[in-house]
């Protein structure tokens, strides 16, 4: 099987490429470094640069995620989080293509630590959810091939940018942090959804779908926990997400309970997430 990995110097499309998860198939990585012509923002060029590569699956990790970003350009945004993956969605349709397309948390506000499944309202408080969210019904609407995954995501960036990183590095420093104890989420780390996103493909599952920790907890506790299973003192305070602006969703937690059921997969706990960020950084520092 081919297939091609859209995004893949990114942080999700990193984790994919390095995992070993597809060693028996034919991955085929794809982002501007390699390709010239790799460009969301010219869609007809891109679908004629997939094609010439005729995969199997495609897995899209392309997507603009600061908030600030698609805020300040937000037709720029609504072509790369929106358009372009939705002409994708339209040429795998038919050509007989599975496609799986990152989504993200960032539809629910208001319910505090509540898990939200599928099928719970959605609430779009700024630009970036709103791309993707229209992202989500677009290519669904596109494609019966299409697998669109909702989930948040952390791990390590070559690049020192991620949320992760920013974490580890500030526990290390013991510099002082400023948490957010009312912003709940429910963070998978990228070795864990590339797992997963393993057997997805390999069950030809399509539809809509939560994959997160099984646990919901605020980004302040996340941080704490992390400090202590490091064995570091944590210098914090306490701040409201409401402070910020654009405005962010306070309540992302997700429930994962479809895919648990459909898939009989036992979900990451927040322990285990912990533990797996832990196990890569005794990795790093042996490497």
């Amino acid at each position: 099987m081919k297939i091609i990995i859209l995004g893949s110097n990114g942080m999700l499309g990193s984790y994919l490429s390095s995992a070993n998860l597809f060693q028996d198939h034919e991955l085929i990585l794809m982002n501007r470094k390699e390709f010239n012509n790799f460009d969301f923002i010219r869609p007809d060029n891109l679908i004629e640069l997939i094609d010439s590569k005729k995969p199997d699956v495609i897995i899209n990790c392309v997507a603009i995620t600061s908030i600030d970003e698609c805020e300040n350009d937000q037709a720029l945004a609504t072509v790369i989080n929106a358009e372009t993956p939705i002409m994708i969605a339209a040429y795998c349709n038919d050509n007989n293509i599975q496609l799986l397309h990152i989504s993200t948390d960032h539809f629910f506000d208001d319910n505090g630590d509540f898990a939200h499944s599928e099928k719970d309202k959605v609430k779009l408080l700024n630009h970036y959810a709103e791309s993707k969210f229209q992202a989500e019904r677009g290519i669904l609407s596109a494609s019966s091939k299409s697998l669109v995954l909702r989930t948040s995501i952390v791990g390590r960036t070559s690049q020192q940018r991620s949320f992760l990183d920013w974490a580890i590095e500030s526990i290390k420093s013991e510099k002082k942090l400023f948490l957010f104890d009312d912003a709940f989420t429910s963070f998978i780390h990228c070795k864990q959804l590339a797992e997963i996103i393993q057997m997805l493909i390999s069950a030809r599952t399509t539809g809509l779908y939560n994959v997160s920790c099984s646990d919901v907890f605020s980004k302040a506790d996340f941080v704490i926990k992390l400090a202590n299973s490091m064995n570091k003192n944590l210098n914090y305070e306490i701040k409201s997400v409401q402070s910020l602006s654009p405005p962010r969703p306070s309540s992302c937690g997700l429930s994962s309970t479809k895919l648990s059921n459909n898939l009989a997969f036992v979900l990451p706990s927040l322990q285990d997430l912990i533990d797996c960020i832990i196990d890569e950084e005794r990795q790093l520092s042996i490497g």
